[in-house]
């Protein structure tokens, strides 16, 4: 189970639902293992040069030094697990896939998104890039409280793609290879909302809930 990129992320958003899955097993032996993203939640914060190019390595190579232990304790089957993502993590999830760096048996998406919050509403042309790096040094600066990932996630640089179509591309790359579910939400912003509502009857998506 993977947190949603935000500057309040953290693994305690999954923690109620990992102990609803493992309650109720329905007579298999369910274990659930949730992970703050690097840079998040209860996790180190590196200075590190976040962007997407490099966090789902980072993640996933931190993710599975811890699962892949627990698997082969448990004789899981190497697909044999299942991914929940929200928000940016569920597409990114998505994209990693696609990468060969996860192989699970499905991805849960739950209110996936693709664009972070500035770039959706004000763009991304020349001028605004310029003010966006401005915020980031802002934001990396020690005094604040040297917030790496939030400041890479506002501005764009953890964007798993860069349009509509794209999004829902990356997600069709995935039919026939895994099961692919998605949650929407009643609560999300109108914009974020259609991006969700984008993946409604794609053929890679199992079922929609929303």
């Amino acid at each position: 189970m993977v947190p949603t990129i935000s500057d309040v992320s953290t693994i305690e958003e999954w923690r109620l639902v990992a102990e609803e899955i493992v309650r109720k097993n329905g007579g298999i032996n369910w274990s659930a293992t949730i992970v703050d993203w690097p840079g998040l939640g209860y996790s180190d914060r590196p200075k590190l040069d976040y962007k997407l190019s490099t966090l789902p390595q980072l993640f996933y190579g931190t993710t599975f030094a811890l699962v892949v232990p627990l698997a082969n304790m448990l004789n899981t089957l190497d697909n044999d697990y299942v991914v929940f993502g929200g928000g940016h993590a569920a597409t990114i999830a998505v994209r990693a896939a696609q990468k060969g760096l996860v192989k699970p048996e499905a991805i849960a998406a739950v209110a996936p998104t693709w664009a972070g919050p500035l770039p959706i509403v004000f763009g991304r042309d020349s001028s605004m890039e310029s003010r966006y790096g401005l915020l980031r040094g802002t934001l990396r600066a020690p005094a604040i409280g040297a917030r790496y990932v939030p400041a890479a996630f506002l501005t764009g640089l953890l964007d798993p793609v860069n349009s509509r179509e794209k999004f829902v591309e990356l997600f069709a790359g995935l039919e026939g290879d895994i099961h692919v579910f998605v949650v929407s939400t009643a609560s999300a912003p109108k914009r974020s909302k259609a991006e969700m509502e984008s993946l409604r009857g794609a053929n890679v998506v199992s079922q929609f809930v929303g």
